[in-house]
């Protein structure tokens, strides 16, 4: 019970090395307004990787100005890298600072699935052989058709005195509705 309550009372004492330096970054290299107000530090609490802290940007300040310093607020903090994200839709100076002291995902953890694998099981039957290529002879290769684009013109009909017959009510009679539905 010391271990875990030592770890939750060493990152909560990080989050407040991190609010003071913080305000002296902001203090010392960061420009502020006119009047020297300084960015308003709300709430830092800790996280897996560091510690995320809420700032809210005084009028003449913006994300821009921080963002091509984020390397020296780093060295200021003790940390690996700090990102700046916009913490509201709505509102562009509110920010969360992600400063990141450690990688969480660099380490070995040992999975319980390897002692489900029996060691005694034929290689060819593992499901961790990949293949390499398909073999298909049964597979015949496919016969495409394309369909003909459209019947050709057909000479009017003519009767025996040499006119043309008279219209129908069908205006192209070999005109098939089948394909339509």
């Amino acid at each position: 019970a010391i271990r875990p309550a030592r770890r939750q009372v060493i990152a909560w004492a990080w989050c407040l090395i991190v609010r003071h330096r913080l305000r002296v970054c902001f203090a010392q290299f960061i420009v502020a307004n006119q009047s020297g107000s300084l960015p308003l530090i709300f709430w830092a609490r800790p996280t897996p990787v560091g510690e995320r802290v809420w700032v809210y940007l005084r009028p003449g300040l913006s994300a821009k100005d921080l963002e091509g310093r984020l390397d020296k607020i780093a060295v200021t903090c003790h940390a690996s890298t700090v990102l700046i994200e916009r913490a509201s839709e709505n509102n562009a100076a509110y920010l969360r600072f992600d400063i990141k002291r450690r990688e969480v995902l660099t380490a070995h953890v040992s999975s319980p699935l390897v002692d489900v694998i029996d060691p005694a099981a034929p290689v060819s039957a593992s499901p961790l052989t990949v293949p390499t290529a398909l073999d298909l002879p049964d597979v015949d290769t496919p016969t495409i058709t394309l369909p003909t684009q459209g019947k050709p013109a057909k000479k009017p009909a003519t009767t025996a005195n040499g006119s043309k017959p008279a219209a129908s009510s069908s205006s192209v009679p070999d005109d098939d509705t089948s394909d339509w539905i």
